[in-house]
């Protein structure tokens, strides 16, 4: 079957279930969610039950690979870990939109999101379970870990690196050759012109650190 698992049911999700479904490279089994009810429906698939349930569903429908659909770095990786250890012969689907522009000479790992008019340039390269949403811009070189993300509308000059779990948010950007460290989050319209480093969350243009953050700390609204 070519049929995939979407796990979360939130509005990260639904842009994620439009993609695929656009694409039409699989189909799509249902829902994996534990706030909702077995057996209701969101965006017209069914919530097949929650990711305790995932061995039997993975029975069930053998499925051909699973999406984590949850916009939260901290939580996504929560998740990722659960499923990896429940059902690890279960492999992650990497989710690119029709409308964005991937270079031939970059590397996008399992389980990553590559949303409409986004552009990952030549030599870049997205790791396992990074988002790189609408209209983001990726330029040559770059570099991010596992995890990361770049919100809509974000950019990335050339030879950047983003550590783990870090979030470049809405309409940020930063200067070539810089490196922002794992757990940072770069608000949204920042101007990076400096190294960031870790657990830090920093703003403004040019971005300022304005407190520490601890792993897994809300950023999302």
């Amino acid at each position: 079957m070519n049929d995939v698992l979407i796990v979360g049911s939130s509005g990260h999700a639904r842009v994620i279930v439009d993609i695929i479904t656009g694409c039409g490279a699989y189909g799509i089994a249902g829902l994996i969610d534990d706030t909702k009810p077995e057996g209701s429906v969101e965006f017209d698939l069914p919530i097949l039950g929650g990711v305790a349930n995932l061995p039997e569903i993975v029975r069930k429908y053998q499925p051909r690979g699973y999406f984590v659909a949850v916009g939260d770095n901290w939580s996504r990786g929560l998740l990722v870990a659960k499923i990896e250890a429940l059902a690890p012969e279960l492999a992650a689907i990497t989710v690119v939109h029709p409308g964005a522009q991937v270079s031939r000479t970059a590397s996008l790992g399992d389980g990553v999101a590559v949303m409409a008019g986004a552009v990952i340039s030549s030599n870049a390269l997205v790791g396992r379970f990074c988002i790189v949403n609408t209209r983001a811009s990726v330029d040559h070189d770059a570099r991010l870990a596992e995890f990361a993300s770049i919100g809509p509308g974000a950019t990335l000059a050339g030879n950047v690196h983003v550590g783990a779990y870090s979030a470049i948010c809405l309409n940020a950007c930063v200067a070539e050759k810089l490196s922002v460290g794992p757990h940072t989050v770069a608000g949204a319209g920042s101007v990076v012109l400096y190294d960031l480093p870790d657990h830090v969350l920093a703003y403004g243009a040019p971005a300022r650190v304005v407190r520490a953050r601890r792993e897994g700390d809300r950023y999302l609204r």
